[in-house]
């Protein structure tokens, strides 16, 4: 279900339209944004473990993104995306700071959690997203929060989203 991690990100480097967010579309892949002088979307793949091939890089347009970044597009993954790098001309990224999209913990989908753990370790903060109106915490979520602490960083964020389709007690929290 959509928490709105995607969302966030959107708003947070100015571009309304950079990930998708439509319900139902919820990302299956890690998306790497930096920064570039114009904005570039290339999907990279992973190597087939039965052949050992490689697919070369993709170039694609924004409309192409769902098609390889959620699971709506891209269902248990069949396109072997390994991650899609993204470069926006967005001033807050310019000093070299990168922001990384990754498939939510919480997700009933293994997968999902897997690429994820792949990153988070390496991550010098985590802004973890919470919605408001479902239960805040879930128990592989307290579970991924205390390894990360306890192993990586203590630079945590929270970002509680869909604060006014709440009952107010959650968000209170």
């Amino acid at each position: 279900r959509e928490k709105g991690k995607s969302s966030f990100i959107n708003a947070l480097v100015q571009q309304p339209d950079l990930l998708p967010t439509d319900t139902g579309l919820c990302t299956s892949t890690v998306c790497k944004i930096i920064y570039g002088t114009e904005k570039r979307i290339k999907v990279f793949f992973r190597e087939d473990s039965d052949t050992g091939v490689r697919q070369k890089p993709l170039a694609i347009e924004s409309s192409q993104l769902p098609d390889y970044a959620t699971e709506g597009g891209n269902a248990d993954d069949k396109a072997m995306v390994d991650f899609i790098g993204m470069q926006i001309p967005c001033p807050l990224l310019k000093e070299g700071l990168a922001i990384i999209d990754t498939p939510g913990v919480g997700s009933i989908v293994k997968d999902h959690r897997d690429v994820t753990w792949r990153y988070a370790p390496n991550a010098d903060a985590i802004f973890f997203v919470l919605d408001s109106t479902e239960t805040l915490l879930g128990a592989e979520e307290v579970e991924f929060l205390k390894q990360l602490t306890e192993k990586h960083t203590k630079r945590i964020f929270f970002i509680q989203t869909k604060t006014d389709a709440s009952d107010g007690e959650t968000v209170r929290g």
